[in-house]
C-alpha cells in the first residue's frame, strides 16, 4: 500500500475540483457555506481514499492470481474448489438469559 498523507490526499483532490487548486471558500462566507464546503471536502476524501484501497487490493488480487497460476499450472488452477466440512461443537456457555427491566 503506498504510503501518503493528509497532504498529497488534499493536492490530489483538490487538482480534481472544478475550481482547481485554488478551492476553498470565500473569505466572506456563511458558516452554512463554509460547512458544506468542509463537508463535501471529506466525503471525496473518503471517496477517493476508499478506490484508491479498492485499486490496490484488485491489483495485488490478479498479481496474487496470476502467479498461482504460474506455479501450479492451468489444469490445478481450473480444478473445482471442495468445502471442507468443519463439525458443529455445541457451545460450552449457557444460553444467554433475557433481562426484563422494571420501570417504575
Amino acid at each position: 500500500m503506498a504510503a501518503c498523507g493528509n497532504g498529497a490526499v488534499n493536492r490530489e483532490l483538490l487538482a480534481r475540483h472544478p475550481a482547481g487548486a485554488g478551492a476553498t471558500f470565500a473569505p466572506g462566507a456563511s458558516l452554512a457555506e463554509k460547512k458544506a464546503f468542509v463537508k463535501d471536502k471529506y466525503e471525496h476524501r473518503r471517496w477517493a481514499v476508499d478506490i484508491r484501497g479498492l485499486e490496490e487490493a484488485a491489483a495485488a488480487a490478479a498479481s496474487e492470481h496470476s502467479s498461482d497460476e504460474e506455479e501450479e499450472g492451468p489444469t490445478a488452477a481450473a480444478a473445482p474448489l471442495q468445502m471442507q466440512a468443519s463439525p458443529v461443537v455445541p457451545s460450552a456457555a449457557p444460553a444467554a438469559r433475557q433481562r426484563t427491566v422494571k420501570v417504575p
